[in-house]
């Protein structure tokens, strides 16, 4: 990052697609449902989901029910 960025100034959309060299989407309706083709219907994205919470809950020792926190990997 640059010494002379701010990383907490506000930006915009189109200074936030120019920075990361993208161009910017101009319909919200493009990105909306981007990956939808991933599961068959809407239950299977739940059994993914489900399976997700599942495998954290065992890695944490969670109970069923109980929040399990996120932490992002480095």
């Amino acid at each position: 990052m640059d010494a002379n960025t701010n990383f907490w100034e506000e930006k915009t959309l189109d200074q936030l697609a120019a920075g990361q060299g993208v161009p910017p989407t101009l319909r919200f309706e493009d990105i909306l449902g981007a990956g939808a083709e991933l599961w068959k219907d809407a239950l299977d994205l739940e059994e993914f989901l489900r399976g997700i919470y599942q495998r954290r809950r065992e890695e944490t020792g969670a109970q069923a029910g109980e929040a399990v926190e996120i932490v992002a990997s480095p």
